[in-house]
């Protein structure tokens, strides 16, 4: 088997792995809002952020850090997709030419 086709199988195999355990993991635990915490948000996101909108108030005050790192994640997963691919293609092309 030649050397990309093996590295390909790899990364395959690798990503249906992570992609199994991902799915079992979020089988084994449950996260479910309590009543409690929905309540709180319903009556005091208003008061306590000064925001005309509920949804606004909670993705822009409480849950503002989560969602930058959230971007910031996705931004180093392609920047690394991207160098890797480019890295690839120019060793194929290496193999290529000789």
């Amino acid at each position: 088997m030649r050397k990309d086709v093996r590295r390909r199988l790899l990364i395959l195999i690798c990503v249906i792995a992570i992609t199994l355990i991902v799915l079992m993991l979020l089988n084994a635990f449950d996260e479910t809002m309590k009543p409690e915490a929905f309540n709180y948000y319903i009556d005091k996101a208003m008061d306590e952020t000064e925001m005309p909108n509920i949804v606004t108030a909670i993705y822009l005050q409480y849950r503002l850090f989560d969602t930058l790192f959230e971007a910031l994640l996705l931004s180093v997963a392609v920047s690394a997709v991207v160098y890797f691919a480019a890295a690839w293609e120019k060793e194929e092309g290496d193999i290529e030419n000789e």
